[in-house]
């Protein structure tokens, strides 16, 4: 039985994960199992009772020499946590290629590659961008999203977040960005998104998974050039520049269907690290 504890995975985003990794159980204080899976969460005051919990439960499982992995999803681990977790038997995973060293690599996995919406359809939006918290990404999303809705006023762009100032706000819409209020996912109402990154994330090769949930719902991601480990993956998505951009979206715009179902096919054949089988064989590999 493994313990599993994770603000991230629920029964109902990662039900085939969940499926894969066999018998488990979100774990409490005093659950016996023979190895505890860690989502690590960042010490910060929204995560604050599970980062208390987190801690104590670690140093519980530590006590009695169980196996643990934490998977370090959010880069939140400093130096200091890193050498006093090296001491035990943990290990230690994260999402970036070049990584960190002491940490092995495990992609943020794509729990599905089920296309969940038919897509075959006119959509509302050319260009569109969703996610909880803009801020963190707020030099690619100007140049992406704000500049080419500036640059390119015959094309409908719009955004969708939970983190934005009413100043920022006021500023996107005066440059013919649309902000997207409803609860319905914009993912379903957009034709492409750009899968860029912050610069740290282009260096250590970072690959954010909310454009592989774009995908599902039938948007098709175009891939900043900067984002190099990625090129083989996305081939024949690659933009330079918004001049790029514009001109992806009038070529590809209306056979997004054949282009999302080709890239999951590479994921499935070639980069298979991406998949759920491989993130829970190497869980359940540094568990055993």
């Amino acid at each position: 039985m493994i313990g599993i504890l994770s603000n991230e995975i629920n029964v109902i985003s990662d039900k085939n994960f969940l499926k894969e990794i066999g018998e488990y159980i979100f774990i409490n204080e005093d659950d016996d199992v023979s190895g505890l899976f860690i989502d690590w969460v960042p010490k910060l005051p929204k995560y604050k009772d599970a980062w208390i919990k987190q801690a104590s439960l670690l140093q519980q499982y530590i006590k009695i020499d169980k196996p643990i992995v934490i998977f370090d999803r959010y880069f939140s681990l400093d130096k200091k946590e890193y050498e006093w977790l090296k001491k035990f038997n943990i290990t230690l995973l994260e999402p970036a290629l070049m990584g960190r060293k002491g940490f092995n690599y495990l992609p943020e996995w794509i729990d599905s590659m089920d296309i969940q919406t038919i897509y075959r359809d006119t959509r509302e939006f050319d260009l569109v961008f969703e996610h909880d918290n803009i801020e963190f990404f707020m030099k690619g999303f100007d140049y992406w999203f704000r500049d080419f809705a500036r640059i390119f006023h015959d094309k409908k762009v719009a955004y969708s977040t939970n983190e934005i100032t009413d100043f920022k706000k006021k500023e996107l819409e005066e440059n013919n960005l649309i902000y997207w209020e409803s609860k319905e996912k914009l993912f379903l109402k957009g034709n492409s998104t750009v899968a860029f990154h912050n610069d740290i994330s282009y260096k250590i090769g970072h690959f954010n998974k909310n454009y592989f949930n774009a995908m599902r719902l039938g948007c098709i991601p175009f891939l900043p050039a900067q984002h190099r480990y990625f090129h083989g993956l996305f081939k024949g998505l690659i933009i330079e520049n918004l001049n790029d951009l514009d001109n992806y979206i009038k070529m590809f715009g209306r056979v997004r269907a054949v282009l999302v179902e080709d890239i999951f096919e590479k994921i499935r054949k070639e980069w298979e690290e991406f998949t759920v089988e491989y993130a829970v064989n190497l869980i359940r590999e540094n568990l055993s």
